[in-house]
This record gives C-alpha cells, structure tokens and sequence, in this order.
C-alpha cells in the first residue's frame, strides 16, 4: 500500500496549501471519501 499512501500525501500536502479556497474544502472531502473506500477495500 505504500504507493497509495504517498499520493495521498502529496494530494493533501496540496489541498493544505489551497486550505482557505473553496477548492481546498472541497478536495478534503473527496480525500476522506477515497480514504473510506480504500480502508473498506483492505
């Protein structure tokens, strides 16, 4: 799993630089959402 973990962090190192946009928000909440899939995958 370690290739899925670091392109999770390098996208939410991304979003926390763009934190204040809306953009930013939005993409956390599809973080979370791919978050939860993969933990329902393993």
């Amino acid at each position: 799993m370690p290739p899925i973990r670091t392109t999770i962090n390098r996208i939410s190192k991304s979003i926390i630089k763009n934190r204040g946009t809306s953009r930013g928000i939005l993409g956390r909440k599809i973080i979370f959402k791919l978050l939860g899939s993969i933990n329902t995958l393993m």
